[in-house]
């Protein structure tokens, strides 16, 4: 007689060992608030507030934070996914109190910040205030944009430009 219990399950060689990740195992926090706490506590080092402060001046909302950090606890095995959506809204009022009065606009939600003009000035301006290390043009640098721009411009007002990223020879040259 066989016993279909002694068998392995479909599909299980395909995979990791049962275990092997920490979101196989019990998780840390199973208790909301002490979970939050946690969370919490993290968010208040300096660094971390610098980070988020850069995140929110960059337009990403404080849900996506939200999520992204939910995401990390429960891939860690910090929490379970329960836990985790039910940690978003508290972690997003959180994030607001840091970056309340820090930042001009901030998201909230997924939705997109209505910008009323955005032009190469204030791209340029946001680059310099959120990484003005990656702010570093030698003359050579500036060279190279405005020989690119050139370049960009003949080929728009080229009349040999064929089809595709590459343009089409004149066949008396082939």
């Amino acid at each position: 007689m066989v016993d279909h219990f002694t068998e392995s399950i479909p599909g299980s060689s395909w995979g990791l060992e049962m275990g092997s990740l920490p979101m196989d195992k019990p998780p840390v926090f199973v208790d909301l608030e002490e979970a939050f706490a946690a969370i919490a506590s993290g968010l208040k080092k300096p660094p971390v507030k610098r980070n988020i402060i850069k995140l929110v001046n960059s337009g990403i909302s404080l849900e996506t934070i939200a999520s992204s950090m939910a995401m990390e606890g429960v891939s860690t095995g910090k929490f379970n996914p329960d836990l985790a959506e039910i940690l978003k809204y508290p972690i997003v009022i959180e994030l607001f109190k840091i970056v309340n009065k820090k930042v001009k606009k901030i998201n909230i939600d997924n939705k997109p910040l209505v910008i009323d003009e955005l032009d190469d000035m204030s791209l340029e301006e946001t680059q310099k205030s959120l990484a003005p290390e990656n702010i570093d043009s030698t003359p050579d640098q500036l060279d190279f944009v405005e020989k690119m721009k050139k370049i960009s411009l003949e080929d728009e007002n080229s009349k040999n430009v064929g089809e595709g990223f590459m343009p089409l020879r004149d066949r008396r040259e082939m």
